[in-house]
Formats: C-alpha cells, sequence, structure tokens
C-alpha cells in the first residue's frame, strides 16, 4: 500500500508505508491525500479517498513481459 500527494493537477510526493507504520501516515493524511493500492503485478487497483472522485490519477509505468510471453 502507498500514498500520493497531490497538489493541484500534478503528484508531487509517494510514500510507501506497510502496517507497522501506517499509523503515522494516518495521522498526517488530509483531504489533499490519496490512498492507493497496487495489485501483484503493479497495475493500479484501487483509489480511494476524499478527491479520488474528482482527480484523474495517470499512472504511468513500463510495459511488462509475462514469462509466457517469452517463449
Amino acid at each position: 500500500m502507498g500514498r500520493l500527494r497531490a497538489v493541484s493537477d500534478r503528484v508531487v510526493e509517494s510514500t510507501e508505508y506497510d502496517e507497522e507504520t501506517q499509523g503515522a501516515f494516518v495521522e498526517m493524511m488530509g483531504p489533499e491525500l490519496l490512498d492507493v493500492a497496487f495489485d501483484e503485478l503493479g497495475d493500479l487497483a484501487l483509489v480511494r479517498g476524499e478527491l479520488s472522485d474528482s482527480l484523474r490519477l495517470h499512472v504511468s509505468a513500463l510495459q511488462r513481459l509475462d514469462e509466457e510471453d517469452l517463449w
């Protein structure tokens, strides 16, 4: 799980955390912060937060190759 901070229309910070350190990040959470979760392949699976309905989040990643595509 990770957290992205958006200012205006740009994501300016990305912070990763685990369950042990999640408490500190929850205390810092404000309306400009979005919670994001990625599935095991790195695709964006979930966006939560007050801005998630009105903010369009663009995520770009390198194309991944599945092992079966290599043969």
